[in-house]
């Protein structure tokens, strides 16, 4: 139960952490329709992993289904870690490319939330009602 735990907060939350700021601040808390190549292919695969999270629900197996959103939840974290929005906020001229990367990451952030809602319904309630979104 601590390790899911940390994960959590380690894995999942701190997403919304690194990059919902920059959208509040910088961008009236608008994501970007324009996602540039690598966060449109991150979300893609994000998606494609959707049914089979579902299908360990179904069958449940909820600590595997767990373990595969965790790791998602680590590919995002690396897309953050890579485009760095903390650095591109400081680049005259970086907005729209911090713009692409905040939008990823919160849009990330939601899709993860979806797959962590059957066995977290209060936080993915919480975080509905933190995005603005049913």
């Amino acid at each position: 139960m601590t390790r899911v735990n940390a994960d959590l907060i380690g894995k999942y939350v701190n997403i919304a952490s690194r990059v919902s700021g920059f959208l509040t601040k910088r961008f009236d808390g608008r994501i970007r329709a324009d996602l540039g190549d690598d966060g449109e292919a991150l979300l893609a695969h994000l998606h494609a992993q959707v049914p089979a999270v579902g299908a360990l629900y179904e069958g449940r197996e909820f600590g595997k289904a767990l373990r595969e959103i965790m790791a998602l939840a680590d590919r995002v974290n690396e897309y953050v870690e890579r485009h760095r929005p903390w650095e591109l906020a400081k680049v005259p001229g970086g907005e729209a490319d911090l713009h692409r990367a905040c939008s990823t990451g919160i849009e990330a952030f939601r899709v993860l939330t979806i797959l962590l809602a059957p066995v977290l319904p209060a936080v993915a309630s919480d975080v509905a009602g933190f995005l603005q979104v049913p």
